[in-house]
C-alpha cells in the first residue's frame, strides 16, 4: 500500500506547519492565485484562525454599527419594502416598532458572535455531503471547514471596509448593512421601482456573492481534486436552487397581498 504524498490536503500535517510561508501568507495567494492559496491553506489545515478572524470581524463591525443604528427606521423600511407597512393602522406600527427595537440588540450581539461559526459548520456539513456523495472525493469534514471558513474571511476582509465606507457616504442609518453596498444588477434602477422578487433575484447577483461562489468552488475544487468548473456544480446548482425558492417566495407574498 503506498503513502499518500505529504502535503496534499487530507494528509495530517503540524498545526501551524510554515512550508508555504504561514497561513497570512497562503490568505493573500487566495486573492491573486485562489487555487495555489487553497492548496496552501489545506495543507496548513487551520480554521480555527480564518474563523476567529471572521468572527472579531463582525464583532468590530457590530461594535460600530450598532451605537449608529436608526433601529426603527431601518424596521419601517423593510416593511414598507416587502409591502407590510400598509397593512397595519397606527398602533400595531408603534407596536411592531417597539417590540423590534427592543429586540434588536439581542439579535445583533449573538449573531456577531454566533453566526459566523455556526454558518461556516453548517455549510461545511452541506459540502461534505455534497463532494463525498456527488462527487465520490476523498474530502474531509475539516477540509470543509477551511475551504468555507477562509472564503467567508476573505471576502468579509473587503467587503465589511466597502460598507463601512459606504454607510459613512450616505450618512443613512436606516439601512441595512447587507442591503447598504449594492454592486448587482438592481443599481441600474431607481429605488422601490423593481418589482420585489425581481429585487430579491437581482441582490442574489451580487459581485460579491458571485466571487465568494467562485472561491467556493475553487477552494472545493482543490480539495476534491477537481478542477474549479468541475466543482462549481456542486456549489452554483445549490445556490441557484435557494435563490430560485426566495424568489419564489417573494412572488407568492406579493400575490396574496
Amino acid at each position: 500500500m503506498s503513502a499518500e504524498t505529504p502535503g496534499t490536503p487530507g494528509t495530517p500535517e503540524a498545526p501551524g506547519a510554515n512550508a508555504d510561508g504561514g497561513f497570512g501568507s497562503a490568505l493573500v495567494d487566495v486573492y491573486v492565485a485562489p487555487r495555489e492559496g487553497f492548496a496552501k491553506l489545506l495543507r496548513l489545515r487551520a480554521f480555527w484562525l480564518p474563523l476567529g478572524l471572521l468572527v472579531a470581524l463582525n464583532v468590530a463591525f457590530t461594535a460600530w454599527w450598532v451605537p449608529r443604528a436608526d433601529v426603527r427606521g431601518m424596521m419601517r423600511a423593510q416593511l414598507e419594502e416587502q409591502g407590510m407597512w400598509d397593512r397595519f393602522d397606527a398602533e400595531q406600527r408603534a407596536r411592531i416598532l417597539d417590540q423590534q427595537e427592543k429586540g434588536f440588540h439581542y439579535v445583533a450581539w449573538p449573531g456577531a458572535v454566533l453566526g459566523a461559526p455556526i454558518g461556516v459548520v453548517l455549510l461545511s456539513g452541506f459540502f461534505l455531503f455534497v463532494y463525498r456523495f456527488f462527487y465520490g472525493s476523498d474530502v474531509v469534514f475539516r477540509d470543509c471547514l477551511v475551504v468555507t471558513s477562509c472564503t467567508f474571511l476573505a471576502t468579509g476582509l473587503l467587503h465589511t471596509p466597502a460598507i463601512v465606507a459606504t454607510l459613512l457616504l450616505k450618512d443613512d442609518w436606516t439601512l441595512n448593512p447587507q442591503q447598504a453596498l449594492q454592486a448587482s444588477p438592481a443599481t441600474l434602477f431607481e429605488p422601490g421601482s423593481l418589482h420585489p422578487a425581481l429585487s430579491t433575484l437581482f441582490a442574489g447577483l451580487d459581485l460579491f456573492l458571485l466571487w465568494m461562489l467562485f472561491l467556493l468552488s475553487t477552494g472545493f475544487g482543490v480539495a476534491a481534486k477537481r478542477s474549479t468548473g468541475s466543482a462549481a456544480w456542486g456549489v452554483v446548482v445549490p445556490y441557484a436552487l435557494v435563490l430560485a425558492g426566495f424568489v419564489g417566495l417573494r412572488l407568492l407574498i406579493s400575490a396574496t397581498a
